[in-house]
């Protein structure tokens, strides 16, 4: 997920008005929020909902669905392949957008089969880019409207709203594709939502429960800003494995909150990279913190009771601003692998995984560069996923953004497998699939079903507004199945991430809220 510049234009907020205002919009608002109801100002009150069923989404399929292909019996794939779990965050692997602090994409967890799909969908009013889900099973995300940001915790197979909070409302015109300033966020080890806020600060809200009815509390609100160079965004905020918070701007600038970050007052240092960054980051479990910068991969750690640089690795760069990029840059976030990797893209033409060793002391840092999709059409801005040695990377070029226009958000097909050797000496380029077509879905992959899972506009939809879930094998990349999802502006997912969730459905944030698959019974 990166951040992208693309403003609303006029006619789809006209659309998305009304949707989410008017007569219209009080019909399709959930629990009666979409005017502001049930959400209060960005002050940290907490507002309750009462529990009502949220609306469905225009557009969106609802009931059974269409099966293309055939149902899938599962085939786990690499299924010894653990994430340590971060001592700082929720359980693996529903923390954050990226699943655990690797940020590995993957699931030990089942996903759906295609028996008998179920589908259902979730108006929020708002691109709700990160799904994470509570040992009790409730879902927490963050939505970006233009009614303005919200929280939301929602009892996901009922798909009801138990509470809201506003978060500060983003100045200007909307942009849905600025993740910035609430689009990262993580549940921490207590299952608070920690949300690196518009204003500089990074929010710490926890759910409570009282007499059966939930409300969100705030924490406290980690004084951040007092160090962001003006103009500056958070763009995403994690612990480190000592438990220090640690954040990146959208200017570069990197720090941590030192021990207790919650208190009052608690210090916080920081150190300008000079580049900016569009992207999250990963933790590993001994200390180190891997930022990728337009630039560079970099390795930080807290040394001395500052953030310091442990090593910078610079990557291929042609230089071109691609379609469906707003720099020319990686358009992932840092993946750790198993042996002790960490995976980017560069922005080379083609496109190439790169493969480097974490360790500060490595005599080679880079395993390897491997080429995937072709010239001149190639871009990724979703990261890795990886699965015991193999890595999968997806291609977004050509998208545009979202549009009601007569065409509609193309983008190449793409999808490829990169394995890193056993003896760590290179990498192989295992298969790639250039026919299914993934605009900007945070793809996801579960090792348990052996399926990757995305969401894809169909071959044939030259207006671009039809919208579909797929799975393809994880070992041969060929397609098992489509189910149509629906179709509209609202059923874009527009750079959200997808999510395996514990009961086994899927959801996947879109325009309009998220929409969910499950298996029927």
């Amino acid at each position: 997920m990166r951040q992208f510049r693309w403003m609303v234009s006029l006619s789809l907020m006209a659309a998305l008005t009304a949707c989410t205002g008017g007569e219209k919009g009080e019909e399709a608002a959930p629990n009666g929020s979409g005017s502001g109801a049930d959400a209060v100002d960005g002050d940290g009150s907490s507002a309750v909902a009462v529990g009502r069923p949220i609306a469905a989404i225009p557009g969106a399929g609802e009931g059974s669905g269409s099966l293309i292909g055939a149902a899938w019996t599962a085939a786990p794939f690499a299924a010894d392949d653990l994430v340590a779990q971060h001592p700082f965050l929720a359980a693996n692997p529903w923390s954050n957008i990226h699943n655990d602090g690797a940020m590995s994409d993957s699931y030990t967890t089942a996903g759906p089969l295609g028996v008998r799909p179920q589908l259902q969908s979730a108006s929020l009013q708002g691109d709700c880019a990160t799904m994470t889900f509570r040992a009790d099973g409730l879902l927490a995300t963050v939505c970006i409207g233009l009614t303005g940001t919200k929280l939301h915790l929602v009892e996901p197979s009922g798909l009801t709203l138990l509470a809201s909070l506003a978060l500060p409302a983003r100045p200007g015109p909307v942009d849905f594709s600025n993740f910035g300033g609430g689009g990262y966020f993580f549940l921490d080890a207590q299952e608070r939502a920690v949300i690196p806020a518009i204003d500089g600060r990074v929010w710490i809200v926890e759910a409570v429960e009282e007499a059966g009815v939930w409300s969100w509390r705030v924490v406290t609100k980690v004084a951040t800003d007092a160090v962001l160079p003006a103009g500056d965004t958070l763009q995403s905020a994690l612990p480190d494995s000592a438990g220090r918070l640690w954040f990146v701007s959208q200017q570069g600038l990197v720090g941590f909150v030192a021990l207790p970050y919650e208190a009052e007052g608690a210090a916080i240092e920081t150190l300008a990279l000079g580049e900016p960054v569009a992207n999250s980051f990963a933790v590993g479990s001994d200390g180190g913190v891997f930022v990728a910068t337009t630039a560079a991969l970099y390795r930080l750690e807290g040394s001395g009771g500052r953030p310091a640089v442990v090593w910078r690795e610079g990557y291929d760069n042609s230089g071109i601003v691609k379609p469906s990029q707003v720099s020319a840059g990686t358009g992932t976030t840092p993946t750790l692998m198993a042996g002790g990797y960490v995976a980017i893209t560069d922005n080379a033409d083609p496109m190439q995984v790169v493969v480097m060793r974490q360790a500060a002391d490595a005599a080679v840092r880079v395993v390897c560069e491997v080429a995937v999709f072709e010239a001149g059409g190639s871009a990724t801005e979703n990261s890795l996923i990886a699965a015991g040695r193999s890595l999968f990377v997806e291609n977004n070029y050509g998208y545009t953004g979202p549009t009601f226009g007569a065409v509609g958000p193309q983008s190449l097909g793409g999808f490829a497998r990169v394995d890193v050797s056993a003896d760590g000496g290179g990498c192989t380029k295992v298969w790639e699939n250039r026919t299914v077509a993934a605009p900007s879905v945070v793809a996801k992959v579960s090792k348990a079903t052996g399926l990757l899972y995305t969401f894809v506009r169909p071959a044939g939809d030259e207006a671009g507004h039809n919208w579909s879930w797929a799975a393809l094998r994880a070992d041969t990349g060929a397609v098992v199945w489509e189910i149509p999802a629906g179709s509209g502006t609202f059923v874009n997912n527009h750079y959200a991430g997808l999510a395996l969730g514990p009961d086994g459905a899927a959801y996947l944030g879109t325009l309009g809220g998220f929409v969910r698959l499950a298996d029927g019974r």
